[in-house]
């Protein structure tokens, strides 16, 4: 039995858990090559970071798979630290790159197993000992790692399981931010320059979404706030904010829930994008007979562009959503009726480097098209 406890959110949510390495998923399998004999883990969730360390004790058993004499030990200490995690339910999931350091038992012969292992490199082996650290051994670039009341289990490259001995997850806690600026502007005037910030976070409550009382984005200046609706589609809470002028700094998310508990997290906005493209067509007005000759051209000097959004759409609620790595971006929608159409080109970097849109608007068939 582990003991579950809860931690007040007061401002930033922590969860703790802490357990035994038990074994590997092949433990039963008579020819395996090496086992767990005992290790712990423990995790830390603060402020945004998952932090995992752990550290076990793996007996050697077939020295042509571990390339370590058969009965040695070697130890095995394991630190990872990711932004990428997420609850379901009671269950915390964290994904990242695990940095693996080992201290390892070596042969004294290798040639009766050559060629040797793609993972293992003879330079490790010491020149007077059979026994020694490598600071950085391979095969824990990816990992997914589970923990909940009843254990963890970790997979990759390796699969690993274990128990829980102490868990600790919060009453309140945010999780997940994501905030872009977007600067956008009027092809047609392009003095007409708007800013706008779109931001999404997650919560995880210990009473459950029903609990929460709100969610809101606070601005740098501490007054200005934003509301936070529960957004069914992904599951998490989503504003659009318009604003007049670009606003840089920290700013924090906050959720409360209705026994009182509040949960903060700050995110830092990076750089908003000059509001510019060096060229871009269609002309604001171009008439196009058809759709299907419809091609969007553009020129941007902007570094860390990952991908161009190309939107249409019309009072009527059509929207087409087309990516592009690069100019130029052919449509490749339905048939376009005849009328007129706005459109909107994004240049989209990762968070928090700002985005930035350039709206125009075109003709179907004629300028005087209904």
């Amino acid at each position: 039995m582990i003991a579950v406890q809860p931690v007040s959110a007061k401002k930033n949510p922590v969860f703790r858990a802490n357990g035994k390495f038990y074994h590997y998923n092949d433990w039963e399998d008579p020819t395996r090559s090496s086992e767990i004999i005992g290790g712990s883990w423990r995790v830390t969730l603060k402020d945004g970071i998952a932090m995992f360390r752990g550290s076990y004790r793996e007996l050697n058993i077939r020295e042509e798979v571990e390339m370590s004499p058969a009965g040695t030990v070697d130890i095995f200490v394991l630190t990872l630290e990711s932004e990428d995690y997420w609850f379901e339910g009671d269950e915390l999931v964290i994904q990242g790159s695990m940095h693996c350091r080992k201290r390892m038992w070596f042969l004294d012969d290798y040639t009766p197993y050559e060629p040797l292992p793609s993972w293992f490199n003879p330079d490790w082996v010491p020149k007077h000992r059979n026994v020694a650290w490598i600071p950085d051994f391979p095969g824990f670039d990816y990992v997914e790692i589970r923990i909940s009341p009843d254990g963890i289990t970790w997979s990759g490259s390796l699969n690993a399981f274990g128990t829980t001995s102490h868990f600790r997850p919060p009453e309140l806690a945010l999780y997940d931010p994501v905030m872009w600026s977007n600067t956008q502007y009027n092809l047609k005037d392009q003095t007409d320059i708007w800013y706008g910030i779109v931001e999404w976070v997650s919560v995880y409550s210990k009473d459950g979404l029903d609990d929460i009382e709100y969610v809101k984005l606070i601005f740098p200046d501490g007054v200005t706030e934003a509301d936070m609706p529960y957004e069914e589609e992904t599951g998490r809470y989503y504003s659009d904010v318009f604003l007049d002028a670009p606003v840089t700094g920290t700013f924090t998310f906050e959720a409360k829930d209705y026994s009182g508990n509040v949960a903060q997290l700050e995110y830092t906005i990076g750089d908003w994008a000059e509001p510019y493209y060096e060229y871009v067509k269609p002309d604001p007005g171009q008439v196009y007979p058809t759709s299907d000759t419809l091609v969007f051209e553009w020129e941007l000097d902007q570094p860390e562009v990952i991908d161009y959004n190309v939107n249409i759409w019309d009072n009527s609620g059509f929207w087409y959503d087309g990516w592009s790595d690069d100019s130029p971006h052919q449509y490749d929608g339905p048939p376009l009726a005849e009328g007129e159409y706005r459109f909107g080109i994004t240049a989209c970097r990762l968070p928090p480097d700002g985005q930035l849109t350039a709206h125009g608007y075109i003709y179907i068939g004629s300028s005087t098209s209904p």
